[in-house]
């Protein structure tokens, strides 16, 4: 770990780069993790406008495809009085520990709300990333005990070929598919655990993976909303204040509101698009944007073209009247019709700055995220301001929890970092540390423990 001196000078170094971490901890730095996500959403109001309710339309739609007609009602009632979401998750089978950790987080501050129709930890993640990225969203992973240690296992649903394809527009894993895991399951997994946890993880293969609904899915992203719409309560079987957690990509959002309303009607976001005349503002966003990536880049012109064999997505550029590969093997002319038919074909996904703009920009929609997301949604806000001279309806503090860990146990030598899988494993050791941290850790404490993972994220 950082000596005193090594730590003051990264602390210099993340508030120089990120100066909302600074009035975050400044402001709530001496108050308990419940404090802080208690007093995390004051401020924020129902939204009622007509792009706040095209939007909670279109949520609906996808609630109502997945999750059946009660929940999308219920999702369309939430979305009314608490237009709030967390944009910070990857799309994908909830393994990481920052995803369960942030969540948890929503959970405490969803019920500080105390509002009969906030029934759902409502999160539009992202799934432009590979299915190999570092939450690997394409299989599970939890731990194993030996003697003195906690051992990392996998169990990848689909096929080591798909590395690089988008989680987005995936096809639906296959029934043969878990039972190829299973055997795996069962011959390398299944004695490093006691009986209990072996009957967890063949209930989650068995009457999660495999359930008939699940494998009737349009695509993979719809498996995992599924998937983790059943999972997250089970994790806290044995406390009812954990709401169901509705994963939905923020990309599918996006295009639907796009080929419903947008594409279709004069709107800001269609002139952003296509009309040249605001060709400086989005040069301004797209540089507020890139200003706090890690690759420093959006690489793409607002939408990113999915290949149909691999689904691997390719840079767009605009070239005159159309978008085009680098390598000229696709193209299509830049209009309206064009750009929603090539939508609902399954060939375009939209780009980070696209999502925003629509989701948060246009919708209004209250986002919370990560230390990165914050810094440039603000910036985005301040410069549509200064063009539309719209105000933007945000809370009176900053939507900040995620890259901070919350979920943690401890075996005989050093403190792991667990999946989430591993809050059904082993219950008694996770939830106790997830309660103490909750209620007894300050902000400034988590994240101080957290600062390797943030000054790792920045640099």
């Amino acid at each position: 770990m950082f000596s005193s001196t090594e730590k003051e000078s990264i602390y210099k170094k993340i508030f120089e780069q990120r100066p909302l971490l600074k009035t975050l901890m400044e402001k709530y730095g001496k108050e308990t993790l419940k404090s802080y996500a208690n007093n995390n959403l004051k401020g924020l109001t129902p939204t009622h406008t007509t792009q706040s309710q095209q939007l909670i339309d279109v949520i609906q739609d996808i609630s109502r495809e997945r999750l059946g007609e009660d929940t999308a009602q219920e999702i369309k009632s939430q979305l009314e009085n608490l237009f709030f979401a967390s944009t910070a998750d990857h799309h994908g089978i909830i393994n990481s520990n920052l995803a369960a950790s942030s969540n948890i987080l929503l959970n405490e501050m969803l019920l500080s709300q105390q509002n009969d129709h906030v029934k759902y930890n409502m999160v539009f993640s992202c799934a432009s990333v590979s299915l190999n990225n570092e939450d690997y969203p394409r299989g599970i992973i939890f731990h194993s005990l030996d003697t003195n240690d906690y051992i990392e296992e996998k169990l990848s649903i689909l096929p080591s070929n798909s590395h690089g394809s988008t989680v987005y527009n995936f096809r639906a894993y296959k029934a043969e598919e878990i039972v190829k895991i299973k055997s795996a399951f069962e011959k390398t997994t299944k004695p490093k655990l006691k009986t209990e946890q072996t009957e967890d993880i063949n209930n989650f293969l068995n009457n999660i993976l495999l359930k008939k609904d699940i494998l009737e899915s349009k695509n993979f992203c719809e498996q995992i909303t599924k998937i983790n719409f059943i999972l997250w309560p089970l994790l806290f079987k044995n406390n009812p204040t954990f709401k169901p957690l509705v994963y939905i990509e923020q990309e599918e959002i996006t295009n639907r509101l796009l080929t419903k309303y947008l594409l279709k009607n004069e709107n800001i976001i269609k002139q952003l698009i296509f009309n040249n005349e605001y060709a400086e503002l989005l040069n301004k966003l797209s540089a507020a944007i890139e200003k706090f990536l890690r690759q420093g880049s959006l690489a793409t012109y607002l939408f990113w073209y999915l290949t149909p064999d691999k689904n691997q997505r390719k840079k767009l550029l605009k070239e005159g009247e159309k978008l085009v590969t680098e390598d000229g093997l696709y193209q299509i002319a830049f209009t309206p019709e064009a750009v929603a038919d090539a939508i609902n074909k399954g060939e375009l996904m939209p780009n980070l700055l696209l999502v925003y703009s629509v989701l948060h920009l246009y919708a209004k929609l209250g986002c919370a995220g990560g230390f990165n997301q914050i810094h440039y949604l603000a910036e985005m806000e301040k410069i549509f301001q200064e063009y539309v001279g719209e105000p933007m309806p945000t809370a009176d503090t900053i939507p900040y929890f995620y890259g901070v860990s919350v979920v943690n146990f401890k075996d005989k030598s050093k403190e792991v970092a667990p999946y989430t899988l591993d809050i059904l494993l082993y219950p008694e050791q996770i939830s106790n540390e997830i309660y103490h941290n909750l209620n007894n850790k300050t902000f400034q404490e988590i994240f101080d423990e957290n600062i390797k993972i943030i000054h790792d994220i920045i640099s």
